[in-house]
């Protein structure tokens, strides 16, 4: 039963900790993994989602097509309205900077300190293309130069889109006589400094002439046939493509290809790798790449110490276990994985049944992130198409294992949350982090006493065992304490230095000390974190000047600063309950200095005394 009682106390703290954010739409992943959605109906009055960041105040700052919103847990809001901020269509954060970029194609804002700069055409910001254009992407590279892109859909014409540099205060535009590309979707840099810049072509439904861009020594130069290279596209229907970088400091870009959806132009859709010199392909895919079937995905494992890549038909080919659809570059070549044959039956977590024929229409490789690992992703990718089951993501280990189901697609991440994307919307994943701990893991007196809990500014958790509130019910667990680090869970005794065995109560002062009281005296416990990211508990006693023991229950501190501790409980011993005798005391340095009874005489006499201090 105490176990069962442990067991709600926590559930109901991860319950409270999710509840901050609020929602109408809520479900469960096959891990038990939290999915909190927003649409149009939770009043998200972005549905074309572009760019999700977290600032370092906890705000998530959500823009797309239709603007931005900001979000504080409970509700969406417009705010620097006069700087027009709800018609933003992209932002991007610099966490190292504490500051958020925000563009428009005729407007530029940064916020930085609670403060925002507006730049217009006026203060030199320039967009260029066709109307109807929009922000594709905002960047920043390591030289601390931004970058913004802006293209036009579904729009057969050259230049539809243009590049812009914010520089040291000023804005630069590339025109077609500078910049190479039309449309211009995304930028990464190569871990050589070189910058590669995406493109969505001519026209962004077909990919005609989407080629990419590299910049080196501050010249643009095409990578296309002339180069060697005649693949196109790097956009994966709505979203784009993610390049990768291995350990040896090569960049790998997928290209979706060519052509309309029914018939992919022969040689466009492939791998390419940059090694800070060249460009470089590599055979084995060739054969699978007919019809209208595209790279989706590449990706480095580390795992594995290798590179990655998916395909898939983009018009929706319902494929089952047998498809191809994953491949590994060996001994640099393409080779087919037989990614099932690792899973064995794919099974639903949270019901533990198997699933006998799992039907799917995509699979692309995900990076992970501090809330994911490498994913690989297989599921429905139209909304129409009907399924049974949710999306299935798996992970490798060695081999490749079932990591979770469920519905949408990941596309970043904040601090405590993936963002995953869904139609008309996006939901906020929470990974189900509850451990249960027991007596192997080091927790004591589970088996007669539920443990108190105290969590501290940093986040630890401090457990004691006593019970002193009602003393007709007392109860003195002699077991020291538990200390829940996030990652481990300590057990800190008398050979740790602790006074007694017996702690009665936890309290964190206002400076951050935790004070333990104990039967045999008060000690300060200090957490050190260790460069590995480990933490030590040290435990310091506060002694009498005589260097007695004493007995104390409980702490006090005063608006000043001050710290007092006393016994609440004045009593015989009896059972495994010790005595315990009158005491109060004030900490000075690292001294307890008794303060006398101030009891009149009659009542110091009284066998049992129940004492507070106000």
């Amino acid at each position: 039963m105490k176990n069962i009682i442990i067991l709600i106390r926590i559930v109901g703290l991860i319950i409270l900790l999710i509840s901050s954010t609020f929602a109408q739409q809520r479900y469960k992943s096959e891990v038990n993994a939290d999915l909190v959605k927003y649409t149009v109906k939770d009043g998200l009055p972005v549905s074309n989602i572009a760019s999700v960041s977290q600032t370092a105040d906890g705000y998530i700052w959500i823009s797309g097509l239709e603007g931005t919103v900001r979000f504080n847990g409970y509700e969406f809001q417009e705010p620097g309205k006069e700087f027009g901020l709800p018609d933003m269509q992209f932002n991007y954060y610099d966490s190292i900077s504490n500051t958020i970029y925000f563009a428009a194609p005729d407007k530029f804002l940064i916020l930085k300190d609670s403060q925002f700069q507006s730049f217009t055409k006026h203060a030199g910001y320039q967009t260029s293309g066709l109307p109807g254009r929009y922000v594709s992407f905002i960047k920043k590279d390591s030289k601390n130069r931004i970058w913004i892109g802006t293209t036009t859909l579904y729009i057969d014409s050259e230049n539809n889109g243009s590049l812009t540099l914010f520089e040291n205060g000023k804005f630069t535009l590339f025109d077609s006589t500078m910049f190479p590309l039309h449309n211009c979707t995304d930028m990464f840099e190569t871990p050589y400094g070189d910058l590669i810049f995406l493109s969505d072509g001519k026209n962004t439904s077909t990919q005609s002439e989407a080629y990419i861009a590299l910049y080196k020594n501050d010249k643009f130069e095409r990578i296309d046939k002339s180069k060697g290279v005649k693949y196109y596209g790097t956009k994966f229907f709505y979203e784009k493509v993610s390049p990768v970088t291995d350990d040896k400091g090569n960049t790998w870009i997928p290209f979706i290809g060519s052509g309309n959806w029914y018939e992919l132009v022969g040689g466009t859709s492939g791998v390419l790798m940059y090694d800070g010199k060249d460009f470089h392909t590599y055979p084995g895919l060739e054969k699978y790449l007919v019809g209208n079937t595209r790279v989706t995905s590449v990706l480095y494992l580390e795992k594995d110490h290798s590179i990655y890549a998916t395909i898939a038909d983009l018009v929706g080919t319902i494929y089952s276990k047998n498809s191809d659809i994953l491949f590994k570059l060996v001994n640099n070549k393409w080779e087919k994985v037989d990614l099932f044959k690792d899973t064995g039956p794919i099974t639903d977590l949270s019901t533990k049944e198997k699933i006998p024929d799992y039907k799917y229409t995509y699979a692309k490789l995900i990076p992970g992130n501090n809330i994911f690992p490498d994913l690989l992703a297989v599921g429905i990718l139209e909304e129409t198409l009907s399924n049974d089951h949710y999306d299935q993501y798996f992970y490798f280990d060695g081999k490749w294992k079932k990591y979770d189901g469920f519905p949408g697609f990941p596309i970043s991440a904040i601090k405590d949350a993936a963002v995953i994307l869904n139609p008309l919307g996006f939901s906020f994943y929470f990974p189900n982090k509850s451990i249960f701990l027991n007596e192997s893991d080091g927790l004591s007196g589970i088996n007669t006493q539920y443990p108190y809990m105290v969590p501290d500014k940093r986040g630890i958790v401090w457990i004691y065992f006593s019970d002193t509130d009602l003393p007709p019910n007392i109860h003195l667990g002699n077991y020291g304490i538990n200390v829940w680090d996030g990652n481990k869970l300590h057990k800190i005794t008398t050979n740790e230095g602790l006074s007694s065995n017996i702690v009665q109560r936890i309290f964190e002062d206002s400076k951050g000390r935790i004070w333990l009281t104990t039967d045999k005296g008060l000690d300060l416990a200090k957490a050190i974190s260790t460069r590995n990211d480990q933490w030590i508990i040290k435990i310091n006693p506060i002694k009498k000047e005589d260097n007695k023991n004493y007995g104390v229950s409980l702490v006090m501190e005063t608006k000043s600063g001050e710290i007092f501790a006393w016994q609440n409980y004045v009593r015989p011993g009896y059972s495994n309950i010790p005595r315990a005798d009158f005491f109060l005391g004030k900490v000075v340095g690292d001294k307890i200095v008794e303060i006398p009874n101030p009891l009149p005489d009659n009542l110091k006499k009284i066998k049992y005394q129940e004492h507070n201090l106000y």
